[in-house]
């Protein structure tokens, strides 16, 4: 928790994650992915960490076959602009812009996800001067 910076994160969360990482790993399996057991740092035993053999672009072809195999639309370049709710408050929607255009999706469930910012200097330096 020292590691992770205890003060600003909820141990809560971090608790559920590492509760539930093996049955992850073992969903992942199940989809086809390999895994290898690496160390964060030099000499490190055990080795804690599991990498995924053919890294990220395997990681997210097993998930993207997944979700087609389910029939999930995954929007590309596309921003989330605006939840929509129904009468009683729950989401019923969302309306997405994409360069081409404005689409108004309804539906049941929203699932709000992003990449990261590993690459964006700029905000890896404003996240950095918080620290």
């Amino acid at each position: 928790m020292e590691w992770a910076h205890w003060t600003k994160i909820n141990p809560r969360i971090v608790r559920a994650f590492i509760d539930k990482s093996g049955d992850t790993i073992g969903w992942l399996e199940k989809k086809g992915l390999s895994f290898e057991m690496i160390q964060y740092y030099p000499n490190q035993v055990p080795l804690v960490r599991h990498s995924v053999k053919g890294h990220g672009h395997a990681l997210m072809k097993a998930l993207r076959d997944s979700c087609q195999e389910l029939g999930v639309e995954i929007l590309t370049r596309t921003a989330g602009k605006k939840l929509l709710r129904d009468g009683q408050g729950r989401i019923s929607g969302v309306i997405a812009e994409s360069r081409e255009q404005e689409t108004v999706i309804e539906t049941g469930c929203v699932i709000v996800a992003t990449g990261g910012y590993g690459n964006n200097k700029e905000m890896l330096q404003k996240i950095l001067a918080k620290l």
